[in-house]
């Protein structure tokens, strides 16, 4: 059934009914709009990743809270190494969903994951990829993880994310 507006109802036929399906068609399809709104929830969640286990993901938010059907998307986060030694032979972590061929929202370049330096958005040695920069998301269904490429040595690197599921 098509759903007129007012005036288009009101060209159709002057009668008051037409007029009131018109606006109660308006009224349902705000309460889809609004409805979409309340199936989203946001999540902020912050993990460690200890270098000497670097490449055991370590899970940030787990598949369990995801809804069937709802994918989680990174909106933002910021991560420090907390403590004062530098990263050595890890050359990348990355923050991805936990799909089995992961898509990933951020890469460090572990090279320069130094004592106590502190990451976000639009700093250097960060790439924003296209599950976050996109706002794709990850796989349906999926958690978050983050892990390195290899194990190294240094201090434990801090990561907090957020987001929302839908």
């Amino acid at each position: 059934m098509a759903v007129l507006t007012p005036e288009e109802a009101q060209l159709v036929d002057d009668s008051s009914q037409a007029n009131q399906l018109a606006t109660i068609g308006k009224r349902v399809r705000n309460l889809e709009l609004i409805n979409d709104l309340v199936t989203e929830s946001q999540f902020m969640v912050t993990g460690t990743l200890q270098s000497a286990n670097a490449s055991t993901p370590v899970i940030l938010l787990p598949e369990s809270v995801i809804p069937a059907g709802k994918k989680a998307y990174v909106q933002g986060f910021i991560a420090k190494v907390n403590g004062a030694t530098n990263w050595v032979t890890t050359t990348d972590v990355y923050v991805s969903d936990t799909n089995v061929s992961p898509n990933k929202f951020i890469t460090f370049d572990a090279v320069h994951l130094n004592g106590n330096e502190v990451f976000y958005v639009g700093a250097n040695h960060v790439t924003i990829e296209n599950a976050f920069a996109l706002g794709s998301g990850g796989a349906v269904g999926k958690g978050i993880q983050i892990y390195g490429n290899t194990n190294g040595s240094g201090s434990d690197f801090v990561v907090t994310i957020w987001g929302v599921i839908k």
